[in-house]
């Protein structure tokens, strides 16, 4: 039954607007949150520099492949895309050639 509830009801379920900010914080209480966000940017600022200096670290322990090696890598990965390439089309081959012969 709609309509039916008290006012008391309805008025329970409107929303409360929401709380107010606290009013102006002092000038120490300023003074002392800045100081707050300045020591936490100072100690992101410390952790980021150890981060870099350790990707430095790893960077400089990278073995790169020779230019033989290279190629021999290149070589591996073209002849497996084109085997691959090979398979699938065989695949949709026999498939296409499944099918036709089945709905005829």
């Amino acid at each position: 039954m709609k309509g039916t509830g008290t006012l008391a009801a309805k008025q329970q379920t409107t929303q409360q607007p929401p709380p107010r900010p606290p009013k102006s914080q002092g000038t120490k209480e300023k003074v002392k949150l800045l100081g707050t966000l300045v020591d936490g940017s100072k100690k992101a600022w410390e952790e980021t520099l150890r981060f870099l200096r350790g990707v430095k670290s790893e960077y400089k322990k990278i073995t790169w492949p020779t230019p033989k090696e290279l190629r021999g890598h290149s070589l591996v990965v073209i002849g497996a895309t084109i085997l691959v390439s090979f398979y699938m089309w065989a695949v949709g081959f026999v498939l296409h050639w499944l099918f036709s012969f089945l709905h005829h």
